[in-house]
C-alpha cells in the first residue's frame, strides 16, 4: 500500500495519509511528524458508518484540512495544511483510487467474496 500512496504523501503541504476500511481498522497510516501518529488501537467504525454515502468530503479547520475520498473498501484520508492545493490531491486521488479498489483483500475473507 506504501507505493501506492507515494503519490500523495510526496506533495508539498501534506501532513499525512491514512486508509480505512469499511469495518473501521486502519489498513495504512503515515504521517510526516511524530506528533500525527495514530493508534492502531482506535476503532474507526463510527466514523466509517457515518459516512456510509459520501463519496468525497473537503474538512476545513481553522489550522488544517482534511480531504476524503471513497473507495470500494475504505476510505482515504489525506491531512493537509490550512492552505495546501486541493486540486493536486484530487488529482492524486483520482489516480490512486482505482489502484486501491483493485487490492486483493487479504486472509481467507477473499475466498468467500460474491
Amino acid at each position: 500500500m506504501q507505493h501506492i500512496l507515494d503519490g500523495i504523501l510526496c506533495l508539498n503541504n501534506i501532513k499525512g495519509c491514512l486508509f480505512i476500511k469499511n469495518n473501521g481498522k486502519i489498513d495504512f497510516a503515515q504521517f510526516h511528524t511524530v506528533e500525527h501518529e495514530t493508534s492502531d488501537a482506535l476503532n474507526w467504525s463510527f466514523f466509517t458508518k457515518a459516512l456510509a454515502d459520501i463519496h468525497e468530503a473537503d474538512l476545513v479547520f481553522e489550522n488544517a484540512r482534511c480531504y476524503l475520498r471513497k473507495a470500494k473498501t475504505g476510505y482515504l484520508l489525506v491531512i493537509l495544511e490550512a492552505f495546501a492545493s486541493l486540486s493536486a490531491i484530487k488529482l492524486q486521488c483520482d489516480l490512486i483510487i482505482p489502484k486501491l479498489n483493485a487490492l486483493k483483500p487479504k486472509g481467507l475473507k477473499r475466498f468467500f467474496q460474491k
